[in-house]
């Protein structure tokens, strides 16, 4: 990410995410309880790990 954008906004960015992220767990497990919780979390994971595309480390930046 830092390659890419200026850094404070990098870093703006990534602490916002970072934060909601955290909220969003927080008030999920909190309605639903931990079982219910982490089966939520798995089925998550399992629609979205397909969207992610893995980019070698030496591989050049898309410019």
């Amino acid at each position: 990410m830092f390659e890419r954008g200026e850094p404070s906004q990098v870093s703006a960015l990534w602490n916002l995410a970072y934060d909601a992220g955290m909220g969003a767990g927080a008030l999920g497990f909190g309605h639903t309880g931990y079982p219910a919780g982490f089966v939520l979390v798995a089925a998550l994971i399992t629609v979205t790990l397909p969207l992610t595309r893995v980019r070698p480390a030496c591989a050049p930046l898309p410019r």
